[in-house]
């Protein structure tokens, strides 16, 4: 209702998917909000690239979830949930309930330029120092359990 030039598509499928379904269309909002359903994680990429920005307002409790990460990679400014948020990250945290503060947000972020799309990612989650802690992970592993 503040911005009717914004679009939304919704990746992934899940239990509440019909009912978020149910909403949209009850509202009349099917031309602006698109649901995809389940997506390989090999065909993201492309709906990464093609958004200006990365919204995960779960209400569940989330450790470190890998579509963050995936946001920020990309290069998208993020707003989530403020218990997965991270000030460290960039990330714009809210409260999943608060939807003015929500919509405020993707607002507020809509209107940034997308000349400065370059990975968010903390370079400790990058594929490089990722692997090589595992492969020092692994060997250790390997010389201790010889005992």
């Amino acid at each position: 209702a503040k911005d009717s030039s914004l679009r939304y598509v919704v990746v992934g499928s899940g239990p509440l998917e019909q009912i978020l379904k149910d909403i949209v269309r009850s509202r009349g909002l099917d031309r602006i909000v698109k649901f995809v359903g389940f997506t390989p994680r090999e065909q993201l990429p492309p709906y990464l690239w093609a958004a200006d920005i990365f919204l995960f307002t779960t209400i569940c409790v989330e450790g470190l979830p890998l579509n963050l990460l995936e946001g920020l990679a990309a290069g998208l400014p993020c707003i989530v949930s403020d218990h997965v948020s991270n000030a460290d990250w960039g990330t714009v945290g809210v409260s999943p309930n608060k939807v003015d503060t929500i919509a405020s947000e993707i607002i507020r972020l809509s209107a940034g330029s997308r000349c400065d799309r370059h990975s968010r990612l903390p370079d400790q989650y990058s594929l490089d120092i990722a692997a090589k802690k595992y492969i020092t992970l692994f060997d250790r592993l390997i010389r201790d359990g010889s005992k």
